[in-house]
C-alpha cells in the first residue's frame, strides 16, 4: 500500500483541470494528510459526481461526515481496498497511522526502528468495478462515458486489472508517480485504446484515443462477421449432413411401417389364440367344478353308504347275538 506524501501542486492543478470536463471523477487514495480537501476540491471541480477511494477507514468516516455536513451531496468517500479481483488481506494499525495498511512491521521497522504495530484485522478486497457498480447504483442516474480516473502508479496494475466494462466509460486516465512496469503498463493502457499525451510527465495522462477504439470496434467486427461466415458455413454442412440423415431416416420409417403392419398383424392372431384359449380355459374350469360337484357328491353317497354299512353290520351283530342265545334258552325248558 503506498504510504500518502505531500506531493507538488502541479498535481492538484492537473487533476483540476482534467476534472472540469469529465462526467465522473474517480479519485484513488491515499490522500496527503491535511490535503484532503483540496484534491476533493480538485476533483470536483467540475460539479460532476466525485467517487473519492481511500484505504484509511478513519479518513474515510472524517472525510465523509464532513462532506455531510457541508451538505455536498455529489461527492461519496469510502475506504476499500483493491485488487484485481475479490479476497481477504491482513491489515496492520500502528502507533503511526500513516503507515497503516498491508504492509507486515519487519518489512518497516529496518527503516522505522521506532515503529510499533497496535493491532491487526483481516480485510476484504475487491475490484474496482465492483465499487464502481455500487456507486453508480446509488446515483440518480448512472454514470455514462466520459470518466476521469485519477490513481497512484503503485496501484494501476491491480485497479485497471479490476476495472472490467468501467474502461469503456473513461475518457481519461491520470496514473501519479513512478509505475512499477511502466513498459508493461503502457503496453496495457495501449491495448485498451489509450494514448501517453504531452501534456504532463508526472502524472501521466492517458486519454481514449476515439479513433483506435473505432479501429478495434471495426476490427472486431470484421472478425466476428469471418467467424459468423464460418458457422453460416458449417452450419450448411450440418443442414445438408440431416437432410441426408432425414431422407434416409423416412426410408427407414416407411420399411418400419410395414413392419409395424406385419407386428399388429401377428399381435391380432395372438390375441384372437389368447382369446380362444381363455374360452377354452373357462370351459375347463366349468368342466372342472362339474366334475367336484359330482365328486362331493360321490364322496357324500360314499359317507352314507358308509354309515348304512356298519348300522347293517351292528343289525347283524345284535342278530346273531340273539341266535347265539336261543338254544341255550330251549334246552334249558
Amino acid at each position: 500500500m503506498p504510504t500518502a506524501t505531500r506531493q507538488p501542486v502541479s498535481w492538484l492543478e492537473q487533476l483540476r483541470q482534467q476534472a472540469s470536463t469529465a462526467a465522473w471523477v474517480v479519485l484513488l487514495g491515499p490522500l496527503p494528510a491535511g490535503e484532503e480537501d483540496d484534491w476533493i476540491d480538485a476533483a470536483g471541480h467540475g460539479g460532476v459526481p466525485v467517487l473519492v477511494i481511500v484505504p484509511q477507514l478513519e479518513q474515510a468516516d472524517r472525510l465523509q461526515e464532513r462532506l455531510h455536513g457541508e451538505g455536498r451531496r455529489t461527492v461519496k468517500v469510502c475506504s476499500e481496498l483493491l485488487a484485481a479481483a475479490a479476497g481477504d488481506v491482513c491489515w496492520y494499525r500502528y502507533n503511526d497511522a500513516r503507515r497503516n495498511g498491508t504492509t507486515p512491521l519487519e518489512v518497516l521497522q529496518a527503516r522505522l526502528p521506532n515503529l510499533r504495530l497496535e493491532s491487526q484485522e483481516w480485510r476484504r478486497q475487491c475490484s474496482l468495478a465492483e465499487v464502481l457498480d455500487g456507486w453508480s447504483a446509488s446515483l440518480p442516474q448512472p454514470p455514462g462515458e466520459g470518466g476521469l480516473l485519477w490513481l497512484p502508479a503503485a496501484l494501476a496494475e491491480a485497479v485497471l486489472a479490476g476495472c472490467g466494462l468501467w474502461l469503456q466509460r473513461l475518457r481519461v486516465l491520470q496514473v501519479a508517480g513512478e509505475p512499477e512496469d511502466p513498459a508493461g503498463l503502457a503496453e496495457r493502457l495501449e491495448a485498451l485504446c489509450f494514448r501517453l499525451g504531452s501534456e504532463a510527465i508526472d502524472p501521466q495522462l492517458w486519454r481514449l484515443d476515439a479513433l483506435r477504439v473505432l479501429q478495434a470496434e471495426r476490427d472486431r467486427l470484421v472478425v466476428e462477421r469471418q467467424g459468423l461466415a464460418a458457422n453460416v458455413a458449417e452450419l450448411q454442412q450440418l443442414q445438408a449432413t440431416m437432410n441426408s440423415e432425414r431422407e434416409g431416416l423416412l426410408a427407414e420409417r416407411t420399411g418400419f411401417g410395414a413392419e409395424r403392419a406385419g407386428l399388429l398383424a401377428e399381435r391380432d392372431r395372438l390375441l384372437a389364440e389368447r382369446d380362444a384359449w381363455l374360452a377354452e380355459r373357462e370351459g375347463m374350469i366349468a368342466e372342472r367344478d362339474r366334475l367336484l360337484g359330482e365328486r362331493d357328491g360321490w364322496i357324500a353317497e360314499r359317507e352314507g353308504l358308509h354309515s348304512r354299512q356298519l348300522q347293517i353290520s351292528t343289525e347283524l351283530d345284535e342278530i346273531l347275538a340273539l341266535l347265539e342265545a336261543t338254544p341255550a334258552e330251549v334246552s334249558r325248558d
